[in-house]
C-alpha cells in the first residue's frame, strides 16, 4: 500500500491535488497567514478512521519551511519558493505514509512491548562501546543530542517496532499473501475518470494591489522572516557522566577485585567450525562411521536426506553446546569425525573442519575497561551530587562562573549564536541544541 502512494505521489493525479492544496492554502496565507486556517479544518486526508486537516498540513508546511531557512543561515523563504522546490508534496507524502501506517497497526492490533524496546535499545550497534557492550554515555548523549527524554523515545520506538514486526515477517515470506496481493493488484490497476482544471500562472489575472490591511497581517503572521536574527554569547557548564571521573577516585584494589571475576569475559574464547549428521539410532550412526571421512562428510550426509543448513553446525564456543557435546567434540582435533553421542535428538556425530584458538585478553586493557566500568556505575550518582551543590551555589547568589569554580568545575564561553544555534558566518554549533537555545533566548 505504500508502494503504491509513493508511485502515487508522481502520478499526474496527485499533483493536481497538490497543486489544489497548493492554491488553497496560497489563499489562506493571503488572507492574513495561518492564523486564518482555523477556520478551514477539514479533513484534506483521510486513510480508515484516521485523518488529517489542511490547517495541520499547511501548519507542518510551514514548520518545515521554516526549518529548511534555519538550514541555510536564516535565509527567507516564501511559500511560494516552498512549494517550487516540492516542500509540499514532501509533507503530504510523509502524512499519507504515516496515517496508512497508523490504520495498519489499528486493523492488526499491532503493539511492541517495553521489554522489546529495552532490547532495541541495548542491542542497537549505535549504543554500543568499542568492545560491543551496551554504554549509557552513548545513549544519553543521543537523548540530549535530538531534545528527548527516554519515554519520549520509547514511545516513538514502540510505532516502530510495531510496524518493523509486520513488514520484517512480510519481507521472509517467500510469497506474497493472497490479501495483500489481491489488494496490491486492486490498488495498482484501478482507474477512474477525472475532470480536471489546469491553470497556469499566466491565467491568473491580478485586479488589484493588496491593501496596507493585507500587508500588515502579512507582516504580522510571518514578522520573524523580516528581522534579523538576535545573537546572544552564552556560558555553558557540561554536566556528563564523562565528567565526573576526577571526582570519582577507583583503587587498584577495586580494580583488581574486579579483575577475577571480569577478565574471561574479555577472553577470546576457542571456536571450532562444525558440522553434523543426526542419527535416529546408534547402530546407524556406528555404520555410517564406516563410510565416513573429512572429504565426503557434507556429501553423505545430503545423500541421507539432512538439509545442508542442517548439516552445517558453524563456529561454536565449548559453552553453547550442551553438556553432553562439550568434551567430546572439544577433545577431538581438525579433521576429525567424532564417535556417535547421544543427545536428547538422537545421536549425532560431529566433523571438526576447523578450530580458531583461544586468545588471552591483554590485562592492562581489561583492567582499563574495567576502570571505566567502576567509574560508570558511580557517575550517575556523583552527577546528581554535584548538581544539586551547583543549584544551592546558584541560589546563593553565585554566578555559573563562580559556582562551576567552588566545584573544580570549567565554564565554555560560546560565540554569538541565534536561536538555531547557528553563529554569524552560517556555521551550526553542535554543542547546542535548538531546545537549549529556546530557553536562552526567553
Amino acid at each position: 500500500m505504500i508502494t503504491f502512494f509513493n508511485k502515487l505521489g508522481n502520478s499526474w493525479v496527485a499533483k493536481i491535488i497538490l497543486g489544489f492544496l497548493a492554491l488553497s492554502m496560497m489563499a489562506f496565507w493571503g488572507l492574513g497567514g495561518i492564523t486564518n486556517l482555523n477556520m478551514y479544518n477539514n479533513d484534506a486526508i483521510t486513510v480508515g478512521k484516521h485523518s488529517v486537516s489542511l490547517q495541520q498540513i499547511a501548519q507542518r508546511f510551514d514548520q518545515e519551511r521554516k526549518n529548511l531557512s534555519a538550514q541555510i543561515g536564516g535565509k527567507y523563504i516564501s511559500p511560494a519558493q516552498a512549494l517550487e522546490i516540492g516542500l509540499l508534496q514532501k509533507v503530504v507524502q510523509e502524512e499519507i505514509n504515516n496515517l496508512v501506517k497508523y490504520q495498519i497497526r489499528e486493523d492488526l492490533g499491532l503493539s511492541a512491548s517495553n521489554e522489546a524496546v529495552q532490547k532495541y535499545v541495548e542491542t542497537n550497534p549505535i549504543f554500543k562501546d568499542a568492545l560491543g557492550n551496551f554504554d549509557k554515555n552513548i545513549f544519553y548523549a543521543f537523548l540530549s543530542q535530538r531534545g528527548l527524554s527516554e519515554t519520549g523515545l520509547a514511545y516513538q520506538l514502540k510505532d516502530v517496532l510495531a510496524y518493523n514486526h509486520l513488514t520484517d515477517t512480510l519481507s521472509d515470506l517467500s510469497y506474497a499473501p493472497t490479501p495483500i496481493s489481491t489488494l496490491a493488484y486492486l490498488s495498482l490497476n484501478e482507474t477512474r475518470n477525472v475532470s480536471a482544471l489546469f491553470l497556469k500562472p499566466s491565467d491568473l489575472k491580478i485586479t488589484e494591489r493588496p491593501s496596507e490591511e493585507d500587508l500588515s497581517n502579512y507582516y504580522e503572521a510571518y514578522s520573524e522572516n523580516f528581522m534579523k536574527p538576535e545573537f546572544r554569547k552564552i556560558k555553558l557548564l557540561e554536566l556528563t557522566p564523562a565528567l565526573m571521573e576526577k571526582f570519582i577516585p577507583v583503587t587498584d584494589e577495586e580494580i583488581a577485585q574486579n579483575f577475577e571475576f571480569e577478565k574471561s569475559k574479555y577472553d577470546q574464547q576457542e571456536e571450532r567450525e562444525l558440522l553434523q549428521i543426526l542419527f535416529k539410532t546408534k547402530e546407524e550412526a556406528d555404520q555410517a562411521l564406516t563410510y565416513l571421512t573429512a572429504e565426503n562428510f557434507e556429501e553423505k550426509a545430503l545423500s541421507l536426506g539432512q538439509e545442508k543448513e542442517s548439516t552445517y553446525f558453524g563456529m561454536t564456543q565449548k559453552n553453547q553446546l550442551s553438556e553432553a557435546l562439550q568434551e567430546p567434540v572439544f577433545k577431538a582435533g581438525k579433521g576429525h569425525i567424532t564417535q556417535p553421542i547421544e543427545t536428547s535428538l538422537g545421536w549425532q556425530v560431529f566433523y571438526i573442519k576447523d578450530i580458531k584458538e583461544a586468545v588471552k585478553a591483554d590485562e592492562n586493557m581489561v583492567k582499563a575497561e574495567i576502570k571505566k566500568m567502576l567509574i560508570n556505575n558511580k557517575a550517575y550518582d556523583k552527577l546528581a551530587e554535584i548538581s544539586r551543590q551547583l543549584e544551592d551555589l546558584l541560589g546563593e547568589g553565585k554566578s555559573l562562573q563562580e559556582a562551576a569554580a567552588s566545584l573544580s568545575l570549567e565554564t565554555k564561553e560560546l560565540p554569538l549564536l541565534d536561536v538555531a544555534g547557528t553563529d554569524k558566518n552560517g556555521t551550526i554549533n553542535t554543542m547546542v541544541t535548538p531546545a537549549l537555545m529556546q530557553e536562552v533566548l526567553h
